[in-house]
């Protein structure tokens, strides 16, 4: 079995060649600004590092500067470190996913939900609100999973990633790692 730090490079590495498969330069500062919209200021900052650069070097650059953020970001070569690193690479997958629009989305609308102004923020809400309980419920069915949503103006998209729960958790999250998303 792996180490924790050979899983985390390797993680690391499945996300740079993610990273790399956005397409321009454009697309991969959408994915990077999706990835850290919580502190929107780093991408400026990375957008600002690579400004003076060639074309041809921006892209490689710029995610190189998203690996080394997320890296600083985990931290130390613990467990909770290499389950981040996961986390990052399950979302950025569903990003990619959604930006690349080849799949054929399932649409559902969200009963009762209100049409108003405030909508962008009830949106984020409700996101977060589906995730934990399809978190919950998924625990509940003795099941391992991980689930990532992304909201944007009135639309949610859900990745889940499941296992069958056994007594080894070390062993059920390489499980989880291994398996592919359900978008």
């Amino acid at each position: 079995m792996p180490t924790i730090r050979e899983r985390e490079t390797q993680a690391l590495d499945r996300l740079r060649e993610m990273l790399m498969s956005a397409g321009s330069y454009s697309n991969l500062v959408m994915v990077a600004g999706r990835v850290f919209q919580k502190v929107p200021w780093l991408v400026r900052e990375m957008e600002g590092q690579v400004e003076e650069m060639s074309v041809a070097r921006k892209k490689s650059s710029l995610t190189e500067l998203v690996l080394a953020k997320i890296g600083q970001l985990v931290g130390d070569d613990n467990t909770l470190a290499n389950e981040l690193v996961w986390h990052y690479l399950a979302y950025t997958d569903l990003v990619l996913a959604r930006m690349k629009d080849t799949r054929q989305w399932a649409v559902y609308l969200l009963k009762d939900f209100p049409h108003s102004a405030e909508t962008a923020s009830l949106i984020d809400e409700e996101g977060w609100e589906l995730r934990t309980k399809l978190k919950t419920a998924l625990k509940e069915a003795e099941l391992v999973a991980a689930v990532q949503t992304d909201v944007e103006e009135d639309r949610i998209w859900v990745s889940i990633t499941t296992t069958k729960k056994t007594k080894d958790r070390a062993r059920d999250m390489e499980k989880l790692y291994k398996a592919k998303p359900t978008l």
